[in-house]
């Protein structure tokens, strides 16, 4: 998230203990579309202020899939667009690795 020009959580006074809401996202999200974040302060104040949003997904989500029809044909980086994705990263320390360690860690617990 990119404040917009002079604007910064200095100038705004944030402390981390507010909450914070996007107005404005939905089907008809368009690139480069200005959003409005919504700052709630603990004392109940409430400021909106302009932003200018990047979203990073992965390309299952940002064609669509998955119910995020909203994505699908607006403007994103993709390997085709000359910018490199972390996932081909990962792909070639695996296969320069020649080797998966998998293993239960209890991360993940089912109650």
């Amino acid at each position: 998230l990119q404040f917009k020009e002079g604007t910064n959580g200095q100038s705004l006074k944030l402390d981390g203990t507010e909450t914070y809401d996007v107005v404005g996202l939905g089907a008809n999200l368009k690139p480069q579309q200005d959003l409005t974040l919504k700052i709630v302060r603990r004392n109940g104040e409430a400021l909106d202020v302009s932003r200018d949003y990047k979203l990073a997904t992965n390309d299952f989500m940002a064609l669509g899939g998955d119910g995020y029809g909203m994505l699908a044909g607006k403007t994103h980086v993709s390997a085709d667009s000359g910018t490199r994705l972390i996932a081909l990263d990962v792909i070639d320390y695996i296969a320069a690795a020649k080797l998966i360690n998998a293993k239960i860690e209890g991360r993940i617990v089912f109650r």
